[in-house]
């Protein structure tokens, strides 16, 4: 029996460091209801499952606008989180070693979203590289990300 999807090239197999982000944030979201159940608050927990759900979703797809829209979302929990944390904590003088661990604890997840998405097999997931020469240096011909064109040979794709 031979392999269905030989000869298909549309379909992308998605590498593990796309894998890695999808996991990454699925253990950050985890935590953000392990958190809300402590405290209570468990509308805002439903609308970050939504907005985290519909990131990754548009990511694992590879679009584009989603994983720049990701990386945004990322950096803008990881220093959300530091100054909810360490900016009262420092103000009140009581900055523990144990604070610290938590607040790695709870960060580590998106740190290691954060360097999986910028790796050269997701760059490419995403069509962010050259399919001719291979090169990173990509601008887009519209504000969609529908068409890119490569600085460096000049080739033009979708």
């Amino acid at each position: 029996m031979e392999n269905q999807n030989e000869g298909k090239a549309a379909c992308k197999q998605m590498p593990k460091s796309v894998i890695t982000v999808i996991v990454s944030c699925g253990i950050f979201v985890l935590m953000l209801f392990a958190l809300s159940a402590v405290i209570g608050t468990y509308v805002s927990a439903i609308l970050q499952l939504i907005i985290w759900g519909s990131l990754l979703f548009f990511f694992a797809k590879g679009g584009r606008i989603s994983r720049l829209i990701l990386i945004f979302y990322i950096t803008i929990n990881i220093l959300g989180i530091l100054a909810l944390v360490i900016i009262p904590s420092a103000a009140n003088k009581e900055v523990t070693i144990n604070l610290l661990i938590i607040v790695l604890a709870i960060i580590a997840p998106l740190i290691t979203a954060l360097t999986a998405i910028f790796k050269k097999s997701a760059l490419q997931y995403a069509g962010f590289c050259c399919p001719v020469c291979g090169s990173g240096k990509v601008k887009s011909k519209n504000l969609a990300f529908s068409r890119m064109i490569c600085k460096s040979c000049g080739k033009e794709w979708q």
